[in-house]
């Protein structure tokens, strides 16, 4: 797993290993930021279910200025710190040791919002259509910014039509990425 383009490009991430981790291929990868383009320049991020904190590290490798690691996994979140001192990248992150969902919860009643967020939960996940909708109904994405969800390609989501968002969907291989943008 490496950093695909910006400042770090080519520099390789440790990853964690086991039967249930499904790093983001560089093909997802150049996809999700090809198409986002322009809006990662100073964007505040949100990496949900960070894993080794691959999208997070490519959106600071191109220009954000923070981002925020929310994951639950002990060794996991070494992984992180492992990364972020390789790349020399600590003072434009933080690590949230959370559930995504908790974290999102308390994010709303705090009024915490984002410019960019990335989810990338484990295929097997029962929560999807929980955090979609905690970060559509609650705001936690700002008007401007995109909210974008790796899953298993034959997975669906049911939106509220109040939401008013403009949804984006690519499936590559057996990931489906879909992109939430408010109208």
């Amino acid at each position: 797993m490496r950093i695909i383009a910006g400042s770090h490009k080519g520099r390789r991430l440790f990853a964690p290993t086991g039967q249930y981790v499904r790093p983001t291929t560089d093909r997802v990868k150049q996809y999700i930021f090809d198409v986002l383009g322009p809006e990662i320049l100073d964007a505040n991020v949100l990496d949900l279910f960070s894993g080794s904190g691959s999208l997070g590290f490519e959106a600071l490798s191109r220009g954000a200025r923070h981002v925020t690691f929310v994951e639950l996994n002990k060794s996991t979140i070494k992984i992180i710190q492992r990364n972020a001192k390789l790349l020399q990248l600590s003072d434009r992150m933080t690590i949230k040791p959370s559930d995504a969902a908790v974290f999102l919860l308390k994010a709303a009643k705090n009024g915490v919002t984002y410019d960019l967020i990335f989810a990338d939960p484990p295929y097997e996940y029962d929560g999807y259509d929980e955090i979609v909708n905690t970060i559509l109904s609650n705001r936690i994405l700002n008007r401007n910014g995109s909210f974008v969800l790796e899953h298993n390609v034959r997975r669906q989501f049911e939106l509220r039509p109040d939401y008013n968002v403009k949804i984006r969907f690519r499936k590559l291989g057996t990931t489906g990425v879909t992109i939430f943008q408010y109208e």
